[in-house]
């Protein structure tokens, strides 16, 4: 909803001609409003990259900590970490060791977020595993195509060898360990 630019009046109907309240002219109020920049575009898609960074962020986290609680998992947690390790109770490390694990991954979500959105202008909107592949493969030359996104790219292919050698680390601590 928008407000009326003379006596901040919020108006009720999509484009009103005049405000109810103070009875201005609305029309180029509308033609000023719908004027966008280059700025602008930039501007609200890094909001929206924002937007769905955090989002991505919060429940992602939400869901690994809500699984943390569960019974069958406390056991998991006791073989691997034993049963107090640094004097804490396995719940509570696992909780501050996935935490400090995911203190990256809203940085990452969001430079997703931005690639995703420039891939989407660019025409690369292909759902399923065959999407991945081209995204996976538009992040691999976009600094040609967008050389402002440079800083962007670095970031993506490192959240991803980030993700593989956090994945890796486990797997090899899971085996030596005998879970």
């Amino acid at each position: 909803m928008l407000n009326c630019p003379i006596c901040e009046h919020r108006l009720e109907l999509f484009r009103e001609a005049t405000c109810r309240n103070c009875g201005a002219d609305l029309g180029e109020f509308y033609e000023t409003e719908a004027r966008e920049t280059p700025e602008d575009r930039a501007e609200a898609e890094r909001n929206e990259a924002f937007r769905m960074a955090m989002f991505t962020s919060t429940i992602l986290y939400a869901v690994v900590m809500f699984a943390l609680i569960q019974p069958a998992i406390r056991g998991k947690l006791v073989r691997a970490f034993g049963p107090s390790p640094l004097g804490l109770s396995p719940i509570a490390f696992g909780w501050a060791l996935l935490t400090l694990l995911f203190l990256p991954l809203p940085v990452a979500f969001y430079h997703f977020a931005m690639v995703e959105q420039r891939a989407r202008r660019d025409g690369f909107n292909l759902p399923g595993r065959l999407g991945m592949r081209e995204r996976l493969f538009y992040l691999s030359d976009m600094h040609h195509r967008h050389p402002e996104l440079a800083i962007t790219r670095r970031i993506c292919l490192g959240s991803i060898a980030y993700g593989v050698i956090v994945s890796v680390g486990w797997i090899v601590y899971a085996i030596k360990v005998g879970l």
